[in-house]
């Protein structure tokens, strides 16, 4: 068992595959904590008081999954992921989807205008055309300024900007042309919840009555059901292969016969739906109907951006975007409880939230500080830093030798052990005869065989490293 950490351990931090992966996730948490850090020293300053550090992570770590708080703190964690998962489709396809706010709001618009026609849909059925008509809405936006970035090569970072203001001005006035009816503010849409005497529930994403009454319950369905898809997509389909290669180098995928154009319009068209899967989460959910009605404010919606924020914290990797939408989340809810139990400014709750969200996404910077290079060179040298990197790469060939080995006894534990026809050569590298493995008892017996032996070729290779240095 020991020889297997010290290999997965090894195979962590040597292979190349889990090398990089790895870099991402370190620095994506320097990035997130240094932030934190630099936004409660400006509190403190601010408010001359040391012991805000402390009670401030307090408060995001303890007060967000409270009996009170737990709702709305699992449907921000929501919110963020999935603006977060159709920022990195359109990215990974090499598109800067920076029209997320706006493709979301238009398919929350769309999906209102459209539902409050639909009051005698069964309850169930209309979440599922509330989810479609956002969809459809919100993906048509995108595959125009797709379709723009393909044939005209317009920058889609512009079209999508414009599209924001145009989708939010026209927007608004569209919806005080349609009558419809707005809070005692008069700046909002009145929640269906509350429209007249002609609530809406079975258009809600809510569950009524029961145990799970709320909207958070729902939006964690349909969370999970995107996170999956778009995992699956990008990584087990030929369509998602098709995007990243574009997204990597345009010319290299025309020469593969690729159609590249296709690709682009395709990623932009996937990364909307998932727009409008949180316009339907914000506003027919989490809001339950109310939207922004005014121009006058000219505040285009935040999830979107905030998206973009989680999707390059997560380094563009699906599989990241949940822990770092939880950490958002959590920072989100606590706002409020800052501003009442420690007597901080609400502005001041935003102003720290903004510095994290920021300083989290410029991860670049922390991309190239290597801290443990810089120990290794400053108290042992530049000759140990030198043969430690010299280690590493042995360590990996041990690695991609062992790997190889194990996936012909996979490969073979698959097939008929007495007719499949092993690579001989591995087995022979390592003193195997093939006649001893012949049942699955021998083949567990290799495999442990095969950890051994690297082990103890890691080991000497650390060994020798270390008498080497001195």
């Amino acid at each position: 068992m020991n020889n297997r950490i010290k290999f997965y351990k090894d195979k962590l931090f040597y292979s190349d595959k889990r090398r990089k992966s790895t870099k991402n996730l370190l620095v994506s948490a320097l990035a997130i904590i240094c932030s934190l850090i630099v936004a409660l020293i400006i509190a403190m300053i601010i408010y001359k008081k040391g012991s805000l550090f402390f009670k401030i992570i307090g408060e995001i770590f303890t007060i967000p999954f409270t009996s009170i708080n737990y709702s709305k703190t699992i449907s921000n964690i929501t919110i963020f992921a999935v603006g977060g998962l159709g920022f990195i489709f359109a990215f990974r396809a090499g598109l800067f989807n920076i029209g997320l706010s706006g493709q979301m709001l238009f398919g929350g618009i769309v999906a209102i205008l459209i539902g409050q026609h639909m009051v005698n849909v069964p309850n169930g059925l209309g979440q599922i055309l509330i989810l479609v008509i956002s969809i459809v809405a919100a993906a048509t936006i995108a595959g125009v300024i797709g379709a723009l970035k393909a044939f005209f090569n317009m920058s889609e970072v512009v079209s999508s900007i414009l599209f924001n203001w145009i989708i939010y001005f026209a927007g608004s006035y569209l919806l005080i042309a349609c009558h419809i009816p707005t809070d005692s503010s008069g700046l909002n849409t009145e929640p269906w919840t509350v429209a007249g005497n002609n609530p809406h529930p079975n258009l809600l994403l809510n569950i009524t009555g029961g145990p799970l009454n709320g909207t958070w319950f729902p939006l964690l369905i349909i969370t999970i059901i995107v996170t999956a898809g778009v995992i699956v997509i990008l990584g087990y389909t030929s369509i998602g292969r098709k995007v990243i290669h574009t997204g990597m180098s345009t010319t290299a995928s025309q020469y593969a016969g690729f159609n590249v154009k296709l690709n682009q319009i395709l990623a932009m068209v996937v990364s909307g739906a998932v727009a409008g899967i949180l316009g339907a989460m914000v506003y027919c959910g989490r809001d339950l109907g109310a939207i922004a009605i005014t121009p006058i404010s000219k505040t285009i919606p935040q999830e979107g951006f905030n998206g973009i924020s989680v999707g390059l914290i997560a380094m563009n990797n699906p599989w990241a975007v949940l822990p770092v939408s939880l950490f958002f989340g959590m920072i989100d809810s606590a706002k409020a409880s800052m501003s009442v139990n420690l007597g901080v400014d609400s502005h001041i709750s935003d102003l720290i939230f903004g510095i994290v969200v920021y300083g989290s996404a410029i991860v670049a910077i922390f991309y190239y500080i290597v801290p443990f290079k810089w120990y290794q060179k400053l108290f042992k040298g530049k000759k140990y830093v030198e043969k430690y990197t010299a280690y590493s790469y042995d360590v990996l060939k041990e690695i991609e030798d062992v790997d190889n080995v194990l996936y012909f006894i996979k490969k073979r534990q698959k097939n008929n052990i007495d007719n499949f026809g092993l690579e001989k050569e591995m087995f022979e590298k390592y003193k195997i005869d093939d006649k001893k493995i012949k049942n699955k008892k021998m083949i567990k017996q290799y495999k442990n065989y095969v950890f051994g032996f690297y082990c103890n070729r890691a080991s000497s290779l650390k060994q020798s490293l270390r008498k080497e240095a001195k």
